[in-house]
């Protein structure tokens, strides 16, 4: 009489489909409950969600590679610092150009925005006030081309 010995990995097989099942399970609730950025935004407004040739249409050309601009606050008697870094979004190819450019002037207006403003105008909700202020401020030598701001980094210490 052989004594039959079962093997350890006998069951594996069976163990590993049922996990399969429940990673594809999990997969496909958590796919159909999370939505997409741009679908839950337009479906917050009410309408269609835009498709990728819309988006490409109304992407701006983006100025890369300014030099983050380091400040003292207005009023600050802490001696707190504010680095801000920004890249700005263009809507004519010649504006691009430009701003590169003169990366120094660009350097040079976002100085003119920050130096003023206190700490606590800095902070905050009020980063989108300070975003529309660098635009308008870019606006002045750029002819009205700049149309976004971003924050690529924005410390204060």
């Amino acid at each position: 009489m052989a004594e039959e010995r079962s093997s350890p990995f006998r069951y594996l097989p069976l163990i590993l489909l049922v996990l399969t099942m429940q990673s594809a399970l999990v997969y496909y609730f958590l796919d159909r409950s999370i939505p997409k950025p741009q679908r839950r935004i337009a479906a917050e407004a009410g309408q269609e969600a835009p498709t990728a040739e819309q988006i490409l249409l109304h992407h701006p050309h983006i100025v890369k590679g300014i030099e983050p601009v380091t400040v003292n606050p207005a009023l600050d008697e802490l001696g707190h610092l504010v680095q801000v870094a920004v890249q700005l979004g263009v809507d004519a190819p010649a504006a691009k150009h430009e701003a590169e450019e003169n990366r120094a002037r660009v350097q040079d207006s976002l100085t003119r925005v920050l130096v003023p403003r206190t700490l606590e105008q800095l902070r905050g909700p009020a980063r989108e006030e300070l975003k529309e202020a660098i635009r308008d401020e870019l606006n002045k030598w750029l002819g009205g081309h700049v149309t976004e701001v971003y924050f690529t980094k924005f410390v204060i210490q």
